[in-house]
């Protein structure tokens, strides 16, 4: 079990779970059970310079591609983890990330502005 502190008492709860504290806060875990995160995590989101990425290990590839297609970066992450992309050459707008590993892809969007 983890044990988290959160505005000021502390609850237990096991990975995957939901807590419900209250009608209007709800806490989600999710990490797996050996507190490694099994979602693609991508932050800030507008960016502008750095993009920060957290990635579960079944992660492989990271690919961020224009609407028109254009692949525009590429990053090798072998086993997943934590990553941050100088992002600040590609031009304003709307962009897909697409991460991949062995059958399984996600796409996220993310817009950069300048």
């Amino acid at each position: 079990m983890t044990n988290q502190i959160i505005a000021d008492s502390i609850f237990t709860h096991r990975p995957g779970e939901c807590v419900e504290l209250d009608p209007f806060i709800m806490i989600e875990d999710r990490s797996d059970k050996s507190g490694l995160v099994n979602e693609v995590r991508i932050y800030p989101n507008p960016a502008s310079d750095i993009l920060y990425l957290q990635l579960p290990n079944w992660v492989e590839t990271l690919e961020i591609h224009s609407f028109d297609g254009r692949l525009w970066k590429q990053l090798s992450t072998p086993k997943g983890g934590r990553y941050s992309i100088n992002i600040s050459e590609i031009p304003s707008g709307m962009y897909t990330i697409r991460t991949q590993g062995g059958k399984k892809i996600e796409l996220e969007q993310i817009f950069i502005t300048r």
